[in-house]
């Protein structure tokens, strides 16, 4: 069914033919194959590294590795990062008295959350809650890492310490290209920030472009934890 619904999205947007309907078309539909009835499986937050996150050639089909071991994923949306950078190119702007820059950012912002909005209403009977704002996720990583980074250190810490404190996510992983600095950070946060909320999962993945074994087996690992956890 998704697979379906994509074809019909990629069609109409290649055609430039609204959407609106085609989205509330597909929200019906997947509500109508949910159960309610039967178990939910752990929820596990995915953040990270923008682009690897975001591929599944890259990050090896990591929510299908997630689902073949039982665990439910949802990954950050690509659109915290755009929203990062349109935030920071206004502060830029302000700090260097740019009027011109500061007032094209602010539009470009205004733009960008108008329209996530809009679309994020055509599929609210699906989604459980609001994605964060911006400033949500700075918040929620400023005891750890300076807002003004600059790197996807600071929304990948602040999508996942609001998923440590939601409840109905069970765990957390972060995932990073090998060397990449702001995963480091993230990984080398993700145990002291697991300590402070009741030792929740948080683990982080490395991925290097070779075939492993050995994130697979973490993912089973952690899957296996969850089960002990909830059961």
């Amino acid at each position: 069914m998704y697979q379906l619904y994509l074809a019909r999205l990629a069609e109409a947007t290649q055609a430039k033919q609204p959407i609106e309907r085609l989205m509330r078309e597909a929200t019906a539909a997947f509500m109508e194959v949910r159960d309610p009835g039967l178990p939910r499986r752990p929820l596990v937050g995915v953040n990270g590294e923008i682009y690897l996150r975001a591929n599944r050639f890259c990050n090896k089909d990591l929510v299908r590795v997630c689902e073949a071991n039982g665990l439910e994923a949802e990954v950050a949306p690509m659109s915290e990062w755009i929203k990062y950078i349109a935030l920071r190119n206004i502060e830029d702007a302000r700090a260097n008295e740019q009027l011109r820059r500061l007032v094209k950012g602010a539009l470009r912002k205004w733009t960008l959350e108008h329209y996530e909005d809009r679309i994020y209403n055509w599929f609210r009977e699906l989604i459980h809650e609001e994605e964060p704002s911006t400033k949500e996720l700075l918040k929620a990583s400023a005891p750890y890492v300076p807002s003004r980074n600059g790197s996807e250190a600071v929304v990948s810490l602040g999508s996942g310490i609001r998923q440590m404190r939601d409840p109905h996510f069970a765990a957390v992983i972060s995932v990073m290209p090998h060397g990449c600095m702001p995963g480091g950070i993230v990984a080398a946060l993700a145990e002291l920030i697991s300590s402070e909320y009741d030792h929740k999962p948080w683990i982080s993945l490395t991925y290097d472009g070779f075939a492993d074994k050995v994130n697979p087996e973490r993912i089973a690992d952690l899957a296996e934890q969850l089960r002990h956890r909830m059961g």
